[in-house]
Parts: structure tokens; C-alpha cells; sequence
């Protein structure tokens, strides 16, 4: 069965898990990850590898938008928590780990045998 949000898409038992950052603004009205220009890039990449969006499961280390400061620091909201330090430092803070929880359990309990993570945060979190 299959779930939309902004935060997760497609089937939980596929075999590809697409592991993204969070939803930007664009995913949050649409209601669905990856849309927009990132998203028309990330589909130009699967049709290259002879893959469809619903072949995979789509899913956000992070549920709601985040905002990215000059210095790389990833906030939970404008002037709110640090989720992860900067461009200089790398790992999660306190707070980001504790919010990522949510989707590690979403991994472990996913039906995947290949994760694909985008960008540093969605590495770290793969690989502790």
C-alpha cells in the first residue's frame, strides 16, 4: 500500500528507498516529496535508469520544512532549533538525531534493500 506526504511517498516494501533531507515548500503544497525542479531532475535520473517514481519509496529524514542558514546550519524553523551545525561540521545536533528517529524506524521496518540518501544529512543518517 502506498502513503503521500510531503514527507514520504510510494510503497515502504519497495526495494529502493530515495532518502531525502525534508520537504522544501513547493513539496509542502504539493503534498508530496521530490516535486518541483528537484524533483523533475530526480525523475530525468530514474527514467535514465530505466526506473519509475513508483518503483521506490520516497521519504524525508525530517517531516516538516527546514530552513538552511548562509553558514550551512540547518534549522527546525527560522530562528527555532539547530538540526544539524553547518557546513564545517558535520553530524546531527541533539535534536536533529532525536527528529530522525521517526524515519530510522520508517527504514529498518521498510521493505528495502537499497538506500539511495541525498545530500550529507541523508548519508550521515544511513551511516551513523
Amino acid at each position: 500500500m502506498g502513503m503521500t506526504s510531503p514527507f514520504e511517498d510510494g510503497n515502504p516494501q519497495s526495494n529502493i528507498l530515495v532518502l531525502g533531507q525534508a520537504p522544501a515548500r513547493n513539496e509542502v503544497r504539493a503534498k508530496k516529496p521530490l516535486v518541483g525542479p528537484s524533483g523533475d531532475v530526480f525523475l530525468e535520473c530514474l527514467n535514465a535508469a530505466g526506473l519509475a517514481r513508483r518503483d521506490g519509496y520516497i521519504l524525508n529524514i525530517w517531516e516538516q520544512e527546514v530552513f538552511t542558514d548562509k553558514k550551512g546550519v540547518i534549522w527546525d524553523e527560522k530562528d527555532g532549533e539547530r538540526l544539524w551545525p553547518g557546513t564545517h561540521e558535520s553530524g546531527f545536533t541533539e535534536l536533529g538525531w532525536e527528529m530522525a528517529q521517526a524515519t530510522l524506524e520508517r527504514i529498518q521496518n521498510s521493505g528495502t534493500t537499497t538506500i539511495l540518501p541525498l545530500g550529507q544529512q541523508a548519508l550521515a543518517l544511513c551511516t551513523g
